[in-house]
């Protein structure tokens, strides 16, 4: 969707009053981390014995996060993706309670993880925290998550899914956005709401 779509669509639902709330509108990004990065050193506190390196048979050992951001700058409970066929049951036990924890072969998000999170996660934090509904949530160009399972489900719980085509803007924006958060969302919302940037 490009800024005047989105404007029109939010328009013809009536949901442009959702944009002048940013506790309302969220954005999500999954990164990867390593879990054994290969720099053959260990961080540890100054002046400790019997420090050792992580085992290298484990070196590409990763987990993706999927982390989701409210446009006033609140963070909500994250999800983790493992690629293991079974969640360990010490991983399971240390994540800290009202977080995701998912698994798929490659070790990324899927649209059934996704359904997980929104139905599991994102919207009982919702719930707790007391958000008016709706909610917009834009996926990032992430259309491979936009399934009519989760369509419906977001539906059903008053949440707006929507999918820009314009993925450079998102992506430029959520690099910044721990820093500069507040002015790129007033930035697009100046251009969904009135189709300019001001």
């Amino acid at each position: 969707m490009e800024f005047l779509e989105i404007h029109r669509y939010l328009e013809e639902n009536n949901l442009l009053e959702v944009l002048k709330d940013p506790s309302r509108i969220f954005n999500r990004v999954e990164s990867g981390f390593q879990l054994c990065p290969k720099t053959g050193k260990v961080l540890a506190a100054k002046g400790s014995q019997n420090v050792y390196t992580v085992d290298s048979n484990n070196s590409k050992e990763s987990i993706t996060v999927m982390f989701t951001f409210a446009a006033d700058g609140q963070s909500c409970p994250p999800m983790m993706v493992y690629n293991y066929q079974r969640i360990p049951q010490k991983v399971a036990e240390s994540v800290s309670e009202g977080w995701g924890i998912g698994r798929s072969g490659s070790g990324w998000m899927t649209s059934e993880l996704f359904f997980e999170y929104i139905a599991n996660v994102f919207h009982p934090y919702l719930v707790k925290k007391g958000i008016t509904m709706p909610v917009i949530y834009f996926l990032d160009g992430h259309k491979t998550h936009l399934t009519y399972e989760v369509s419906k489900l977001c539906k059903a719980l008053n949440i707006e899914l929507i999918a820009p085509q314009c993925h450079t803007y998102f992506t430029t924006s959520r690099r910044r956005s721990l820093s500069t958060s507040q002015n790129s969302l007033e930035k697009f919302i100046s251009l969904v709401v009135n189709g300019k940037s001001e």
